[in-house]
């Protein structure tokens, strides 16, 4: 069976009971939502007659109409946001005015669209046989416990960005452990098996802890949210992007242990795990 979501521990200020997935939709209250569809009239004016000679499915309906409740309250959204994967690492090295429009786009409520939420992707390291060089990242790993802090420098301009814009609610979030620690010394892997060992999980989320404090003491960004496993359903066994498969033990034994770890630690962050790149495969034998 594959292993069901491990629950956030401990709490960090309002924080609700879940997180969902990569990009977190509107700030506020989800109202109830009814859809209705509605034909066109026969020769009437307006989009009927402008579509006429575009390709649609004969099927269906031509017009919706929306009826919103706004007394029905299914869920409250925490946040709106982001992923920094896979643009900020050259979008950063662009020109400081160009990269501020970018920046005030993106998180400026009055000015943009006022992200609330933004994803940090703690890269793997520069593996210079992935297809794709936008789809491969710096680690700041250089051995054992040993880190190079300049690296990443561009992605990390635009985290800053995000703050200076009001921005407070961080996640970091790994697509593949540093490629010392995996099994092919690649930040992809092989058919049908995690690319990272067992034996190296304590070291891994060694690792995640060493990075999310530096970035707390150090560069002002207290992460809420550690996010070690992304997208384990897939098997991550070609060279066109960092990625890791994780079997649904592995998954268990991973999520459990960074619990503990970051638990015992002195962070506040807590632990998102797994997050699926689907929701089927996180409760369906697969």
């Amino acid at each position: 069976m594959p292993a069901s979501p491990a629950p956030m521990i401990g709490r960090r200020g309002d924080d609700r009971a879940l997180l969902s997935r990569r990009v977190l939709l509107g700030a506020g209250t989800a109202a109830g939502i009814v859809v209705a569809a509605a034909p066109t009239a026969a020769g009437a004016p307006g989009r009927g007659a402008r579509d006429q000679d575009e390709k649609r499915d004969p099927a269906a309906p031509a017009e919706y109409l929306l009826h919103i409740d706004p007394g029905t309250e299914h869920q409250r959204i925490s946040g709106f946001g982001a992923s920094g994967a896979w643009w900020s690492q050259y979008v950063g090295d662009w020109s400081a005015p160009r990269r501020e429009r970018i920046a005030r786009l993106l998180f400026s409520p009055g000015r943009g669209i006022g992200l609330s939420q933004y994803r940090y992707n703690i890269g793997g390291g520069i593996d210079e046989t992935i297809t794709d060089p936008w789809r491969t990242a710096e680690t700041f790993e250089t051995g054992p416990r040993r880190y190079d802090w300049s690296r990443d420098a561009a992605a990390r301009r635009f985290l800053q960005a995000a703050k200076s814009h009001g921005v407070e609610d961080f996640t970091a979030f790994v697509n593949s452990p540093p490629r010392r620690l995996t099994a092919n010394g690649r930040t992809y892997g092989e058919p049908g098996t995690s690319n990272l060992p067992t034996g190296n999980h304590e070291e891994f989320i060694q690792y995640l802890l060493d990075i999310v404090r530096h970035f707390r003491d150090e560069e002002g960004i207290d992460f809420r949210f550690i996010s070690p496993i992304n997208e384990p359903q897939w098997t991550w066994d070609g060279p066109g992007q960092e990625g890791c498969h994780y079997e649904p033990e592995q998954v268990r034994d991973l999520t459990a242990l960074a619990i503990q770890r970051f638990a015992e630690s002195d962070l506040d962050t807590l632990v998102s795990s797994p997050e699926a790149g689907e929701y089927r495969s996180v409760y369906e034998d697969q």
